[in-house]
């Protein structure tokens, strides 16, 4: 799997922005925190005994919760 380079990134930036701010933040987010696609908007997951579950992903509760 290949990361995307700086310049790379600014280019999906600048084209989510113009479309969507709130894909924008996601990238953003996805981006600053290191974060996975799934952890941001959810998805389901593997747990290591092979269980899946499913993760909601960013959240008002999980915000204001603490989670994140």
């Amino acid at each position: 799997m290949k990361a995307l380079s700086r310049d790379e990134f600014e280019s999906l930036l600048f084209v989510a922005e113009k479309h969507n701010k709130r894909d924008a933040l996601m990238f953003r987010i996805i981006m600053q925190h290191c974060m996975r696609i799934t952890e941001v908007v959810g998805g389901w997951a593997k747990l290591k005994k092979g269980a899946k579950y499913f993760h909601e992903g960013i959240t008002a509760k999980s915000i204001v919760d603490g989670i994140f």
